[in-house]
Parts: structure tokens; sequence; C-alpha cells
């Protein structure tokens, strides 16, 4: 499967689910699924020249969640407050 900009979010076949997000500035991004009754997990997506950060994984099922962790150390920056 060729990811970009239309197949962001997750994406689901009969046998594994595909996450992407579009995160250019960003090195890491982990997909975090939280498993009702189950153990959660995480798993890095691999980053594309592009910006793109994807991932498949196997076992996800209707009801589970997730998110995206990015590692935002690399995007601190300084910022006033706006009062």
């Amino acid at each position: 499967m060729i990811f970009g900009g239309t197949d962001l979010g997750a994406t689901v076949d009969a046998v594994v689910t595909h996450f992407c997000v579009w995160a250019s500035e960003t090195e890491l991004v982990e997909v975090v699924i939280e498993m009702p009754g189950r153990e959660r997990k995480a798993r890095a997506a691999i980053r594309s020249a592009n910006g793109y950060h994807c991932a498949t994984l196997p076992g996800i099922a209707d009801g589970d969640l997730y998110r995206y962790r990015l590692d935002v150390a690399l995007l601190e920056k300084d910022m006033e407050d706006p009062q």
C-alpha cells in the first residue's frame, strides 16, 4: 500500500489496519492503540521523505482507540502568553 495525503488516519482492510499522519517537523511518531480489556501497545511509524509517518498493525478490533504520539521535543518553541 502506498500512503499519501488521501490515506491519513486509519484505513482498515481484512487483516490489518494502516495508520498514516503527516508530521513533517518531527522525526518520530508512534501509533498508540488503547484496547479495552487488553494491554496498550505502541509502535513506531516509518517516516517517508515527504513527512508522512505510517505504520501497519494487525489485530486492531472495533472499539479500539488509537492516537499518535509525536516527538515534540523537536517542535519546542518559545511562545508568548496571549494575555
